[in-house]
């Protein structure tokens, strides 16, 4: 199966490895199915296809089936991204597949929302100092809310840990171990 994905590149633009840009969604990894992705930044496409592998994968139901990562274009925040599934582009790569049933190709948005812009940044008053350790300790031991500045998760794994506070002194430094972009 493969598709293609258009997209607002004057708001996004693809990351420049397919392997950062194109994650299997859950409903292909479930299937055993391999992907790959080829960003195309001069048409504002990406193409995906999925394969079996070459043993008999089972079949893809619905749900999440890629995940495309996007960099945030400056001046962009706060804005609406368009994103379409390319008309006519859903090849199945097989003469029995019209008896697979497939929804009708639809557009959607992505919502830019200020992110991250300087990384260890825990209390989000732009720079990253002693002042950033204590809020990540205060967010562990009190009852103090996470989730409220984007730069909290320093090493951008999901999770606040103790992780996070060697990151955070590390970024301190200008060390900062994982760099994630700017609004991310």
């Amino acid at each position: 199966m493969n598709y293609t994905v258009a997209y607002d590149c004057t708001r996004v633009e693809a990351l420049p490895e397919p392997d950062d840009h194109c994650i299997e969604g859950e409903q292909t990894l479930e299937a055993g199915a391999e992907q790959t992705c080829e960003p195309y930044p001069d048409s504002c496409t990406t193409t995906v296809l999925i394969e079996d592998g070459g043993s008999q994968a089972e079949p893809i139901h619905g749900g999440p089936v890629t995940e495309l990562v996007f960099d945030v274009n400056s001046g962009t925040q706060d804005t609406q991204v368009n994103v379409c599934l390319v008309p006519g582009s859903i090849d199945y790569s097989d003469p029995t597949a019209a008896a697979l049933c497939a929804g009708e190709p639809t557009c959607g948005t992505i919502d830019i929302v200020p992110g991250c812009s300087q990384q260890g940044d825990c209390n989000c008053d732009g720079r990253v100092n002693s002042g950033d350790r204590l809020c990540l300790i205060s967010k562990f031991f009190n009852d103090v809310p996470r989730g409220t500045c984007p730069c909290e998760d320093c090493n951008v794994d999901g999770n606040l840990n103790a992780g996070d506070a060697v990151c955070i002194t590390l970024c301190r430094f200008g060390e900062c171990p994982i760099t994630r972009p700017v609004g991310r």
